[in-house]
């Protein structure tokens, strides 16, 4: 009786054994499945550690040895006959190759990728004009389309779902940095558009703008951000302070690790200008600062006067983050002493010396308009 037990044992071991013990455990149905995710690293081992084997991609149709769903992993099998292991959450049973939309390419050499990367292998450049079908898409700026006879993978932003136009001459005018997202009333973030940049105004549809940039990527942003009234002024202006307060992009401490000094009087062409950041160019190279920085002419030897904009704090500390010193009113005259990206160093009549928020002060006490 004991050697039968142990010859069923011995059995079911060596059955199991044609999985790796993880999938042993609790192995379940394979079958067909499809990739769910943009993309999938496949690995040798079924922990899903070491160098990665390959990488499937959105909509790409996998056989599944075994599936476990208590270490989430899943036993692939390809062509070749090669075994790989990958997150069994990345795959889908259902069939994400359910759309059937006409797509024009909208670069001149619009490219055709073997997976969802600009990495990876280019299997062809389709004219401006020419069309394919998007299958299926991913949430973060990538289609599988068929073309040809075949498969491949496009950017969202190279393609449109009407013919090419050459659209409308627009113009951000947003005070800062604005996501580009790939469609409309989505929030990804396929690209960027910054005061002062230049673009084509493909429509509208409720409340946001259809937009090309100068690459020629498409994609959308909410309306307010871009207008066709050009906001370009290349104009000269003047330094008032001797500070890094120069940014390669407007927004808060985005631009802080970039920041480039120049001196008090030095000269700047005004490319564009909003509430609170200015575009200029300096050496012939772009950059972004707080407004209240320049001015028409060449700053007084004392510092240029400045007025609040409304109730703030002037603190001791230069990443204002210290002891309030005065609480001003609006319409409050400061001496402009020293910048800052997001604060200024200024003297109050008093005279208190400390620190500000460079948005508190009227632009239009400095700007050249």
């Amino acid at each position: 009786m004991l050697k039968r037990i142990l010859s069923l044992a011995l059995a079911l071991l060596l059955c199991a054994g044609t999985l790796p013990a993880g999938l042993a455990a609790r192995a379940e149905k394979g079958g067909a499945m499809y990739v769910a995710d943009t993309a999938v690293k496949v690995y040798k081992k079924p922990d899903l550690t070491g160098k990665a084997m390959k990488t499937i991609w959105l909509g790409e149709e996998v056989a599944v040895a075994a599936l476990t769903r208590q270490g989430d992993v899943a036993q692939l099998t390809d062509a070749k006959g090669r075994t790989g292991y990958c997150a069994a959450n990345a795959l889908t049973r259902k069939n994400p190759n359910t759309y059937s939309i006409t797509i024009y390419a909208q670069l001149k050499k619009t490219p055709v990728y073997a997976g969802c990367s600009a990495k990876s292998k280019q299997l062809a450049k389709l004219k401006r004009g020419a069309t394919a079908t998007m299958i299926a898409a991913s949430p973060d700026g990538w289609i599988r389309v068929e073309y040809g006879g075949g498969y491949g993978y496009m950017r969202r932003c190279d393609v449109d779902d009407a013919p090419y136009s050459a659209g409308t001459p627009a113009w951000c005018c947003y005070d800062g940095t604005v996501n580009v997202a790939s469609q409309a009333q989505s929030w990804d973030a396929v690209g960027k558009l910054r005061l002062g940049d230049e673009v084509r105004l493909l429509g509208k549809k409720d409340g946001w703008a259809k937009i090309r940039n100068s690459k020629g990527a498409i994609g959308w942003v909410s309306g307010e951000f871009v207008s066709t009234k050009s906001p370009i002024l290349n104009r000269p202006v003047y330094v008032q302070v001797s500070d890094k307060i120069l940014a390669r992009q407007p927004g808060g401490s985005a631009g802080l690790k970039v920041n480039k000094k120049v001196k008090k009087g030095a000269k700047l062409t005004l490319v564009a200008h909003g509430d609170f950041w200015a575009r200029v160019k300096y050496k012939g190279k772009t950059y972004y600062t707080p407004a209240i920085y320049l001015a028409g002419g060449k700053a007084p030897k004392a510092g240029r006067i400045v007025v609040t904009a409304r109730k703030c704090e002037m603190q001791d500390d230069p990443k204002i983050a210290g002891n309030v010193i005065a609480r001003l009113p609006k319409g409050a005259k400061l001496r402009l002493l020293a910048g800052g990206p997001l604060c200024a160093r200024v003297k109050t009549v008093d005279p208190i010396d400390g620190r500000i928020r460079t948005g508190y002060v009227l632009v239009s006490q400095l700007v050249a308009y």
